[in-house]
């Protein structure tokens, strides 16, 4: 982690952490700036956030129990194809009553839907501008040795536009979708080991495959995506430096400027020569 980004370390009250004080340098016993547990993200949230991440909850439950009860009706609407003994008439009854029940189930799905990404998204975005202010801060309460020392401009903006764009998807739509797939998860093991338990214990023999390749990849696209981070603030402070020093190379570029610079040191040669001579 950069000095810039460990500067970015506050604690729960909003004051900037011992790394980033006196210039980024550390103090004696000073704890390490590197990752945080996951809740620490969630330091910002006030009154309002808290509300909206507990609607954010009950809808991503809501809609992720909806695929497996999607799976129950699905049955029933197959069993009311093929068991009915009544005739036509029994069978049209019961098709149209599986039918309402997936018309409700998808009213139901929609509004937790709805209430899962609007609330997260929401939340996400409000704490994301509450750190990027925080952030700010602590970065112009910093010594002038520090910007000279251990970052520039240009990494700060990257990093304000950059990480802040991350940590808003890992505290927003992110957990809503995590929660709604395990409740996915664990809500279609008990639909599949209450409709038939011999047959999921087979297929449970498939998980530790899906599981392991599942944990490789996110740790490889962790690990892309850090690098990446890294890349883009290299990035960024390399066009800072370029583009803030255009004027100056643009004016010693133009045709005036060197015309003007040719006469200079012509004239300066001939000061110089007699001079050397005459020695």
């Amino acid at each position: 982690m950069s000095e810039s980004s460990r500067a970015f370390n506050v604690d729960g009250a909003g004051q900037p952490a011992d790394g980033a004080r006196g210039g980024g340098k550390r103090r004696p016993g000073a704890g390490g700036g590197g990752s945080v547990p996951f809740h620490r993200l969630f330091a910002f949230a006030d009154g309002a956030d808290a509300a909206l991440m507990l609607v954010g909850a009950v809808g991503a439950v809501a809609n992720g129990a909806a695929l497996p009860l999607m799976t129950v009706l699905f049955g029933g609407l197959v069993d009311a194809f093929g068991g009915a003994a009544g005739g036509s008439g029994d069978v049209l009854a019961r098709v149209s009553q599986v039918s309402l029940e997936f018309v409700y189930l998808a009213i139901a799905s929609a509004v937790a839907s709805f209430a899962q990404v609007t609330c997260w998204m929401i939340t996400g975005e409000r704490q994301a501008a509450r750190i990027r202010n925080m952030y700010l801060r602590t970065i112009l309460r910093q010594e002038i040795a520090f910007f000279d020392m251990y970052t520039s401009t240009g990494e700060v903006v990257g990093r304000m536009s950059g990480d802040t764009v991350l940590i808003q998807d890992a505290m927003g739509e992110k957990v809503g979708k995590f929660i709604q797939l395990m409740v996915t998860f664990f809500g279609g093991f008990a639909v599949a080991f209450a409709q038939g338990w011999l047959l999921t214990l087979v297929m449970v023999a498939t998980i530790p495959p899906l599981v392991l390749s599942g944990a490789v990849m996110s740790n490889v696209v962790a690990r892309m995506a850090s690098l990446g981070q890294a890349a883009y603030a290299e990035a960024a402070v390399v066009v800072e430096q370029t583009v803030g020093s255009i004027r100056t190379v643009r004016l010693h570029l133009s045709p005036g400027r060197r015309k003007r610079w040719r006469s200079t040191t012509s004239r300066l040669s001939a000061l110089t020569v007699p001079v050397s001579g005459k020695a």
